[in-house]
């Protein structure tokens, strides 16, 4: 679900407002955590990649807002 909140905020349609800074940090908070989660149940987990693209793709929009 993490995931999915993550996606919503980075694929807006441009005819959408323009996202909040608030709404990318709860986004990203809620990543880092997730991301927290699965490396303590596997170091290896094949769902860290995917996640760790989402929270650079966050980090970059937040840098621009």
């Amino acid at each position: 679900e993490a995931e999915d909140e993550a996606l919503e905020h980075l694929y807006y349609r441009k005819s959408m407002k323009k996202l909040a800074l608030e709404d990318l940090q709860k986004a990203y908070g809620r990543l880092k955590i997730k991301r927290d989660e699965l490396i303590k149940v596997n170091p290896n987990h094949p769902k860290l990649e995917k996640i760790d693209n989402l929270i650079s793709q966050l980090e970059y929009k937040m840098k621009k807002v």
